[in-house]
């Protein structure tokens, strides 16, 4: 089960709790994407980059994801059937996260 927990200024979801080292791993691979057209960027060219951004911050040892990628979370752990714990700090998030049926 992954639990999340929102910012203070509501612009990151942290990722606090996790039981498998896999859950952890599919958000990360899940929300890491290449760029259009990536084989034709000049740095990808010269094998200094490899055209994946990653929508992760693993800077810290928290990982954070950015807010806005909350419904895409959700759907990631729907896709892959992982629990995740929907806390009381995401009520003013946009749904498909948040419903009063809980």
């Amino acid at each position: 089960m992954l639990k999340f927990v929102v910012s203070e200024d509501r612009n990151w979801l942290s990722l606090i709790d996790y039981e498998e080292e896999f859950e952890r791993k599919q958000i990360d691979i899940s929300l890491t994407r290449k760029i259009h057209n990536h084989y034709f960027h000049p740095l990808v060219k010269k094998k200094h980059w490899d055209g994946a951004i990653c929508f992760v911050d693993k800077r810290l040892p928290i990982w954070r994801v950015p807010s806005g990628l909350w419904s895409e979370v959700y759907q990631i752990c729907e896709k892959y059937k992982i629990d995740v714990e929907n806390p009381e700090s995401c009520k003013n998030l946009p749904r498909p996260f948040y419903t009063t049926n809980q």
